[in-house]
């Protein structure tokens, strides 16, 4: 459902800052900075922080894998906001329209990171059937090689869009009008900013 109050309630600082993204973004403020700018204290300041800190923020993982593990856990939850935005972020990292086809049908066929071949079984789990989880999937991912702070960051990955996918699908964000920029910006500038002051 979508919230009039979320498009509209935020300071006057805020408007104009959401205005001048609007000019950058082609005429369209991201949802995400919307929601997560409006009472942002209660919520948004601190997803921005775990969202930005998940995504950008890493040891094991390159940006373009972090971006990977997001849509695939998009494409798991059938967040359509989520899928469009993030594929389009993978495509600006592989500069190949063909790779972001092959990760939306079949990612494990794709050309990616062969650690994250490894991991997005697990990833698929816990983002679907967490429950099902066992000590055996964990120790899995060990004895191939997988690092343990490796796999703690595919986790707060999954964990930050289980989340903003949820939020897209009850707040119903709007598709971008103009996917290629949208890609282009979240790649060279990340999530810090998501939440306007």
């Amino acid at each position: 459902m979508r919230l009039s109050i979320l498009d509209h309630g935020h300071s006057w600082v805020q408007k104009l800052i959401i205005s001048f993204m609007k000019l950058i973004m082609g005429g369209q403020a991201p949802a995400p900075v919307l929601v997560m700018s409006y009472r942002r204290n209660f919520f948004g300041k601190a997803m921005a922080k775990w969202c930005h800190s998940s995504m950008r923020n890493l040891k094991h993982w390159d940006k373009q894998d972090a971006e990977i593990i997001a849509t695939f856990v998009s494409i798991k939850n059938q967040c359509q906001y989520c899928i469009a935005d993030h594929s389009a972020v993978v495509e600006k990292a592989t500069k190949s329209e063909k790779i972001v086809q092959q990760i939306l049908t079949n990612v494990l066929s794709a050309p990616i990171n062969s650690k994250l071949k490894i991991v997005l079984p697990f990833i698929e789990k816990l983002t679907l059937t967490p429950d099902n989880l066992t000590t055996d999937d964990m120790l899995s991912l060990l004895n191939r090689g997988v690092k343990m702070e490796a796999i703690e960051e595919a986790i707060n990955i999954c964990g930050v869009f289980c989340t903003m996918n949820r939020l897209a699908d009850s707040f119903d964000f709007e598709l971008g009008k103009n996917l290629k920029r949208t890609g282009s910006f979240l790649y060279n500038f990340g999530y810090a900013s998501a939440s306007i002051p």
